[in-house]
C-alpha cells in the first residue's frame, strides 16, 4: 500500500506532467486554428491582406515577381509600389515570444514608405510599445541601400521585440540587395548581458554556499533588480512559459532567459531547494528590499494566513483552466513583472506592482507567498524532486 505522502507525491507529479501536456497541446491547437482561420478569411472574406490595403488603399491587383517582390497595381494596371516580406527568410529570428514577420513597403521610386509587423505571437504590450515608439517608421523615405546602412536602436521596454524586428528588416534587405550589412559591436547590449550573467553566477554561488551568502545578499538583490529587472527584462512568468509551450523555445534570442528557466527547474529537482524565487527573481528582490524599511510587520491571524496561502495554488489552477478552455488573453496582466519594463506595462500592472511593493513594507514577500502563479508552478516542480519521493517512502 502507498503511504499518504507517496500518494500525494505521485498525484502532484501526474497533475504537473498531465497539465503541461494538456496546456501545450491546447496552446498549439489554438495557434493552428487561428492560423487556419486567418488563411480562410484571406481567401474568402477579402482579397487583399491588411498590410497591402494599409500602404496601398487603391490596390486592385497584386503579382509576384519571381517571389522576390509583391507588386501592387491599381485598376488601370499602374504600379503603386511593392512589398518585401521577411517571412520565410527570417523565420529563425524570434522576439520575446516567437517570430516577428514584417512587411516592408516601397513606392514606385524604390523608397520605403513604411513597415508593418504581421500576425505574430509576441506579447501585445511589447508590440504596442514598439509601435508607439515609431520603430516601424525608422526607414521611411530611404532606399533599400540607405536603409541597410542605417543604425536603428532598439526600443527600451520592448528590447527583444524591437531588436527582432530590426534584424528581420536588415536580413530581408540583405537578401534583396545581395549584400551584407557591416555590424557594429553592441557595447550596451554586452554590458546588459554580461551583468545579467554575473548576477546569475553570484546567485548560484549563494545557492550552493548559503552559509557564506549573507554578506552578499543585499548586493545580489540590488543587482538582480537592476540587470534582470530594468536593463535586461529577464524574468520567468506564466505568460512567457505558455508561449514557449505553444511556439517552442526561442533559444537563439532568449538563450539567457531559457538557461535561467532550466536552472529554475533542474536545481530544485536535484536539491529539493528553490532557486529562482529565493535567489534570482527581480520582483522578489524588490519586495525583500522594501521589507527592510521597517522590521515591524503586521501579524496575520492564523486563519487568515491559511486562507491567503490557498490563493496562489487556486490562481494557478484558474489560469490553467482558462487556457484549456481557450480563454487566453494577455497573460502578462496576471503578474506584476512587466512593471520593470514600465514603458510597456499597462496601468493595471503598474498599480498591482506598486500595491505589492507597498504591502512588502508590512508583510514579508506578499506577492511571492500568496499570489504568484509562477512561484506556485516552480514549487509544484520542486515537490516532484526524487528526494521528496524518498522522504515519502521513508514514512511508509
Amino acid at each position: 500500500m502507498l503511504s499518504s505522502r507517496t500518494f500525494r507525491y505521485l498525484l502532484n507529479l501526474i497533475l504537473l506532467v498531465g497539465g503541461i501536456i494538456l496546456v501545450t497541446g491546447m496552446a498549439r491547437a489554438n495557434k493552428s486554428a487561428a492560423q487556419s482561420s486567418t488563411n480562410t478569411a484571406d481567401s474568402v472574406t477579402y482579397v487583399f491582406s491588411e498590410e497591402i490595403t494599409h500602404f496601398f488603399p487603391a490596390v486592385a491587383d497584386i503579382m509576384e515577381e519571381d517571389t522576390v517582390r509583391t507588386i501592387v497595381v491599381d485598376e488601370a494596371g499602374k504600379m503603386l509600389g511593392y512589398l518585401l516580406y521577411t517571412s520565410p527568410y527570417t523565420d529563425d529570428v524570434e522576439g520575446y515570444n516567437g517570430s516577428t514577420p514584417v512587411a516592408i513597403a516601397f513606392d514606385t521610386e524604390d523608397r520605403i514608405i513604411g513597415t508593418m509587423l504581421l500576425p505574430n505571437d509576441e506579447t501585445p504590450s511589447f508590440a504596442r510599445r514598439v509601435e508607439r515608439a515609431g520603430l516601424y517608421d525608422s526607414w521611411n523615405g530611404l532606399t533599400a541601400e540607405e536603409a541597410l546602412t542605417l543604425e536603428v536602436d532598439g526600443v527600451s521596454g520592448a528590447t527583444y521585440t524591437s531588436e527582432a524586428v530590426i534584424l528581420c528588416v536588415q536580413k530581408r534587405l540583405e537578401i534583396y540587395l545581395g549584400q551584407k550589412k557591416n555590424q557594429k559591436a553592441d557595447i550596451w547590449g554586452l554590458v546588459r548581458t554580461g551583468g545579467s550573467i554575473g548576477v546569475i553566477g553570484l546567485a548560484l554561488l549563494c545557492y550552493f554556499f548559503p552559509s557564506k551568502a549573507r554578506p552578499y545578499r543585499l548586493y545580489l538583490l540590488a543587482l538582480s533588480i537592476v540587470f534582470l529587472g530594468f536593463l535586461q527584462g529577464s524574468f520567468l512568468s506564466i505568460e512567457g512559459t505558455y508561449h514557449w509551450l505553444a511556439t517552442g523555445f526561442p533559444i537563439t534570442i532568449q538563450w539567457l532567459l531559457i538557461g535561467l528557466f532550466v536552472l529554475a527547474v533542474i536545481l530544485p529537482l536535484i536539491t529539493n531547494k528553490p532557486f529562482y524565487c529565493t535567489w534570482v527573481c527581480p520582483f522578489g528582490a524588490a519586495q525583500e528590499l522594501m521589507g527592510k524599511i521597517t522590521k515591524r510587520k503586521l501579524r496575520i491571524p492564523q486563519r487568515w494566513y491559511k486562507a491567503l496561502t490557498l490563493i496562489r495554488p487556486y490562481l494557478l489552477v484558474l489560469i490553467v483552466v482558462l487556457l484549456l478552455l481557450g480563454f487566453v488573453g494577455d497573460l502578462s496582466q496576471w503578474e506584476p513583472f512587466t512593471a520593470f519594463i514600465f514603458r510597456s506595462a499597462t496601468i493595471w500592472v503598474l498599480v498591482l506592482a506598486g500595491l505589492m511593493l507597498l504591502a512588502s513594507i508590512f508583510v514579508n514577500h506578499p506577492w511571492c507567498r500568496f499570489f504568484c502563479p509562477t512561484g506556485q508552478l516552480l514549487e509544484n516542480v520542486r515537490k516532484c524532486s526524487p528526494r521528496n519521493l524518498r522522504r515519502a517512502e521513508a514514512h511508509q
